[in-house]
């Protein structure tokens, strides 16, 4: 039985008798030395009740955090199970066509890319669409289509190491230098010309 329950019950019961006990006068009817330990032992048992009260309520357990998966964008919310509603998984195939339409026809090369666009290209509309991207992958949509940029910035450093930051930048989807640069620290930690300075050592053996 819950702790707060029993002594609940525990009150309604003690206060019951000691009100049966004050209105009939039954304890001084025994000898007093019985009386008075019958009338203690109440007034005790009372009084543990009554602190009882003031027990702070224990704090509900915190439900566990739902568990991340890695995906094609980061660290987001898991596939679907078996018991997921429609809706779910109407949002996950979602998800999945906007992947799919990333990885394979790479619309984040165009710099005037926007969600409206994106939307009508997965067969859905710009609400839906942003949703599903910000549940699963853990981004907004700016951010999922600028991890795909940087992803492309790299791929075009490690193919020719000596390209300026402003061609990368235009070839890579970005509008300007400074908006790559933010998106490469947030997605590398460190910004392109660093990255690139970074990978040139490294081929060349120096740590």
């Amino acid at each position: 039985m819950n702790k707060r329950v029993f002594i609940s019950l525990a009150q309604a019961l003690l206060s019951s008798a000691v009100s049966f006990v004050f209105l009939s006068g039954i304890p001084f009817r025994f000898h007093p030395a019985v009386s008075l330990t019958i009338l203690t032992t109440l007034f005790f048992l009372l009084f543990l009740g009554m602190l009882s009260r003031g027990e702070a309520p224990t704090p509900a357990p915190k439900p566990p955090k739902r568990p991340g998966s890695r995906t094609a964008v980061g660290e987001g919310a898991p596939a679907p199970g078996p018991g997921a509603g429609v809706a779910e998984n109407r949002g996950y195939e979602v998800y999945k066509r906007a992947l799919r339409h990333m990885e394979e026809d790479k619309p984040y090369l165009d710099s005037n890319l926007n969600l409206a666009r994106f939307a009508h290209n997965v067969y859905s509309n710009k609400v839906y669409v942003s949703k599903n991207i910000n549940y699963y992958s853990g981004r907004n949509f700016c951010q999922f289509v600028n991890y795909y940029r940087v992803e492309y910035a790299v791929s075009l450093i490690k193919r020719d190491p000596h390209l300026r930051m402003e061609e990368v930048a235009a070839m890579s989807g970005f509008h300007s230098v400074v908006s790559f640069n933010m998106a490469f620290r947030l997605f590398k930690g460190k910004t392109p010309t660093q990255w690139q300075e970074d990978y040139l050592d490294a081929k060349k053996g120096i740590v």
